[in-house]
Order: structure tokens, then C-alpha cells, then sequence
């Protein structure tokens, strides 16, 4: 009896014990919950407020560059950004929602910053407050940037850049428009959009990409010259393009004349124009920026306009002698080893045109650019500036030679390469940009007017200046900024949305089968084969 006693005294003694710790344990679980659902409830709460979120994309879509995180940390005027959209449609379309958070990301950067929503179709009156200070037309789903009087819209379909070729499957219902769009470049907008409405006065640039209503520039260009184009407005430029034949280019209205690689020569009448406009009626601080390009016929006027400015452009393409120092790049024309340009250390009589650069090792790729020579000893009035050069082990190869080997045939390809040995050209540095300036003294002030010239109009091929892995098209901007007393320029890359294939080898793949397939499932196996054999034994 006793010892029947002391058996069910020893049960109860083991549950009170069970239930003692499944109490314990219990409680601890529920605490330990109650914990976890309070901090998420905080992480939210502080995530929301702040806009607390962690970008996880391999091209960061949903944040803003170092660049522009600068600039915003320096602005001291008041920016509002006005979106025609609900703040919920926002958030819950999935490009849209990009764009949301990108915009939060600005009004998290300054204080300066007012970011509101209203829907146009509720209030349509509202965008009466905007239009008053803007010459063109806002839409519903646009977005408004102003800064006092200064107001710039932005679509939101220009902010993703959409493979043309996808577009035409698109309009046919074969693919959705998601499909066609391969990079997000919101940033860029809404930053110069920024720029341009901070700026007290900008500067304004007259294009010139016609003549008689037809384009000046060969059809092979054109990317390189709408990049160009870009890289202005994105800058803060107010940019209106031009006819060299019927409009004015009145030093009065602009600040900046481009001319992007003319296929045939400029009239007296367009030489006189763009005099002119450099002269100032005396008071020079004009700029212009012309691109030569060997896509180019003979340009005698041109070329008579840049001898007056210290500059000569010769017709040939610089090649580089030593396929070492050559760079792998990809512009529209295609994949090739270009050669590589450095920027020139300003002397003590010069201008630093790369100052304000964020990063001067970043290469320059020179693709199929022609040479340029000084002409000038610079003196006080006039002066001349190599701005980009090679290396000394680059040579010319004339037009000449190239144009009848792509003419000839096989047989006369043979004979005209035997007139031209690139084993036996003289190699030299060759500069590709250079700048030709002309002065005068205003009381103690001194005004400026510079020519750029550029040896190839892909310099600023689009592939080139979208990239941050190259410095062409940030040096091309600092450059006019610093011509023109603009501050400093950004040179935003466009981000990447095209999905990304991982390819793995045969190998690797029976690897990551044998893994998956035999270890995992053999090691699980054996350590539930060792629990379950303790706690047999206990």
C-alpha cells in the first residue's frame, strides 16, 4: 500500500513539475510574442514617419544618388512638388510606387522640400494655382515642381525608358507596357526639374539641329546628339532647338549656342549668325560648343570660323597603336576597343574646366574621334586650351585611307593598305577637345567667350554619358558650367529594370542538384535519427 502511495505521490510530483515549466514556457512564448508584434508595430511607426525602408533591388530603384543627396542637403530655397495623383494610387500601382518612393526619399533630404498629392478630377481648378507662372499646358498626370515664380512639369511616363523596338508588340496587345520598360530614369527628371526652378537665372541654350527644316546631323548621330540635348536639360538648361537658316541666335535671348556635328557646311549666312552671337556686340560671355564627327563632308566655312578662335580640325580618326591601353565600350554604333582620352592639368594662364568634378579617375572613351590642333600662342585677348587628349602612343588615320578601303574592293583593300602603314605613323598624344577663347576688359571685369570643340559626336554618345562608369558626359557639362558661371552639373545614370538571368555551367548545376537533392536531405535524416535514438533512451 505504501509503496502504492509513494508511486501516484511521484506522479503528481512529475506533473506538478510538467506543468510548471509548460507554464513557464507558455508564458515566455506569449511574451516573447507580444514583444515581437509590439516592435513591428514601432518599426512601422518610425519606418512610416521617417520613410525608414530598406532597398533590397540590385539597382537601388527606389533611391536617390550621393549626387543628388548633396545637392538637396545644399538647397536653401523652398521646392514644392506637386503630384495629380491620389497619394493611395501612388502607392499601390507598381510603377507608380517607384516613383512615390523616390519622391519621398527628396522630402526626406531637405526640409525645403513640399511634397503634396491631389487628384485632378476632384479639384480640377487646382492646377489653375500652377499655370499662372508656367507657359505651357499642365496635364493631369503631370507632376509640378515650383520654386517661387519658377514652375517645371514632369510626366511620369518620362521617367522610364522603354525599349522602342518591345513598343511596336505592345500596341498589338502581344506584351504588356511593363514589358517595355528597361530602366527608371525618375531621377534625373525630377533633379534637374529642381535645378531649374532654384536657379534665379538660367541659362538658356539655343540647339541647332536644323537647317531649311531638315537635321544638320548624320541619322547615324542622332542618339549622341538627343543625349547631348539630355544632358542640358538635365542640367537646368532652359534648351530650345533652333534652325540655323530661319531663326535668330540672338545673344540676347541665349547664353549658349550648340552645334552638333553639321553633315554639310554652314552657310556664310549661319557663320556670320553664330560671329555674332560670340561677339556680343563687344561684350563676349557667350559660349558655343561645336562637334565635329568623320561622318562629316568638307566644311570650308566651318573650318574658317574655327581657324579665327586658334583651332584646327584635321580629317582623321585617332587610333591607338597599343591594343593594351585601348578600352572595351559599348556605343550605338556598337561594342569596340576605343581609345582612352585624359583630362589636360590646367597651366597657370588656364581655365580648370574639371573642377567641380566629382570623380577625375573615371575614364573618358574617344570613339572614332577626329584630332584637333591649337593654332594660337594664347596673349591677353585671345587664347587656346587643350581640354582632352590621349596617350602618346595614338596616331591619325587619314579619312582618306578609310574611305577608299570601305570603297574598294578586296583587291584594291590590299593596295590602299599598303599607302597607309599604321606600324610606321608617327605616334603622339592627339587632343579631342580643346577650347579657343576671346576676351575683353569690362572696368576691372573680363569677358569671355569660348568655342569648345569636340572631335567626335560620340563623345556624348547616350550609352557613354547615361553611364557612371565613364566621365564623358559629366567633363562635357562641367566644362560649359564652368564657361558659363553655372554651379556644378550631375550626371545621373539611368537605372537599370531589365530582369537579370543568372547562367550557371553544367557543373555547377550537378552540384547544386547533388546538394539540394543527396546532402541536405541525407544530414536532416541523420540528425532526426540521433534525436529519435535519445529519446528512446530516456
Amino acid at each position: 500500500m505504501s509503496s502504492k502511495n509513494n508511486t501516484v505521490t511521484e506522479k503528481k510530483h512529475k506533473n506538478r513539475k510538467k506543468l510548471k515549466y509548460g507554464s513557464i514556457a507558455t508564458a515566455i512564448t506569449v511574451v516573447f510574442i507580444a514583444a515581437v508584434v509590439l516592435l513591428n508595430i514601432i518599426v512601422k511607426a518610425v519606418s512610416t514617419q521617417y520613410n525608414l525602408k530598406l532597398d533590397l533591388t540590385s539597382a537601388k530603384l527606389y533611391e536617390i544618388s550621393d549626387s543628388t543627396l548633396d545637392y538637396m542637403k545644399n538647397l536653401n530655397q523652398d521646392v514644392e512638388i506637386a503630384c495629380t495623383y491620389k497619394e493611395s494610387e501612388m502607392q499601390t500601382n507598381e510603377n507608380m510606387k517607384m516613383v512615390y518612393e523616390v519622391l519621398q526619399k527628396y522630402k526626406q533630404s531637405s526640409d525645403h522640400v513640399k511634397l503634396v498629392f491631389f487628384d485632378t478630377t476632384e479639384d480640377p481648378d487646382i492646377l489653375q494655382k500652377y499655370q499662372a507662372d508656367y507657359s505651357g499646358t499642365i496635364n493631369a498626370g503631370d507632376i509640378i515642381i515650383k520654386s517661387g515664380s519658377q514652375v517645371r512639369t514632369v510626366k511620369t511616363s518620362e521617367m522610364f525608358d522603354v525599349d522602342q523596338n518591345k513598343l511596336q508588340y505592345y500596341y498589338y496587345g502581344q506584351i504588356s507596357y511593363k514589358d517595355c520598360i528597361t530602366g527608371f530614369s525618375g531621377e534625373q527628371k525630377l533633379t534637374s526639374a529642381i535645378m531649374y526652378v532654384t536657379d534665379a537665372d538660367p541659362k538658356k541654350v539655343a540647339f541647332i539641329t536644323q537647317s531649311n527644316g531638315e537635321n544638320i546631323f548624320n541619322q547615324q548621330n542622332a542618339y549622341s546628339v538627343q543625349a547631348l540635348q539630355q544632358l542640358f536639360e538635365d542640367n537646368g538648361y532652359d534648351v530650345t532647338t533652333v534652325d540655323i537658316t530661319s531663326d535668330d541666335i540672338s545673344a540676347e535671348t541665349y547664353d549658349v549656342a550648340v552645334l552638333p556635328a553639321p553633315q554639310n557646311d554652314l552657310t556664310e549666312d549661319g557663320i556670320k549668325k553664330l560671329t555674332e552671337f560670340l561677339y556680343n556686340n563687344g561684350d563676349y560671355s557667350k559660349q558655343l560648343m561645336y562637334f565635329a564627327d568623320y561622318t562629316q563632308s568638307a566644311t570650308p566655312n566651318i573650318n574658317e570660323f574655327l581657324e579665327l578662335w586658334g583651332i584646327q580640325v584635321d580629317d582623321c580618326i585617332v587610333r591607338e597603336s597599343d591594343s593594351s591601353k585601348n578600352q572595351q565600350a559599348t556605343i550605338s554604333l556598337g561594342t569596340a576597343a576605343f581609345p582612352v582620352a585624359s583630362i589636360v592639368e590646367a597651366g597657370d594662364e588656364d581655365t580648370s574646366y574639371s573642377d567641380g568634378l566629382s570623380n577625375t579617375t573615371l575614364p573618358i572613351i574617344a570613339p572614332l574621334s577626329k584630332s584637333v590642333k591649337l593654332l594660337w600662342d594664347s596673349n591677353n585677348e585671345r587664347s587656346t586650351q587643350a581640354l582632352l587628349k590621349t596617350d602618346d602612343t595614338c596616331y591619325e588615320y587619314p579619312l582618306s585611307a578609310l574611305k577608299k578601303s570601305s570603297d574598294s574592293s578586296e583587291e584594291s583593300s590590299a593596295e590602299n593598305e599598303t599607302e597607309f602603314d599604321e606600324n610606321s605613323a608617327e605616334k603622339s598624344e592627339q587632343i579631342i577637345m580643346a577650347a579657343g577663347k576671346r576676351s575683353t576688359a569690362m572696368g576691372e571685369v573680363i569677358n569671355t567667350s569660348t568655342v569648345f570643340v569636340a572631335g567626335s559626336m560620340s563623345l556624348v554618345d547616350m550609352y557613354l554619358t547615361q553611364s557612371s562608369s565613364y566621365n564623358n558626359g559629366s567633363y562635357v557639362m562641367n566644362a560649359i558650367n564652368v564657361a558659363t558661371g553655372k554651379g556644378g552639373g550631375l550626371t545621373i545614370a539611368s537605372k537599370d529594370m531589365t530582369a537579370k538571368t543568372i547562367t550557371i555551367s553544367q557543373g555547377q548545376a550537378a552540384l547544386v542538384r547533388n546538394i539540394v537533392v543527396v546532402f541536405i536531405p541525407v544530414i536532416v535524416i541523420a540528425i532526426c535519427v540521433v534525436v529519435f535514438i535519445r529519446r528512446r533512451r530516456k
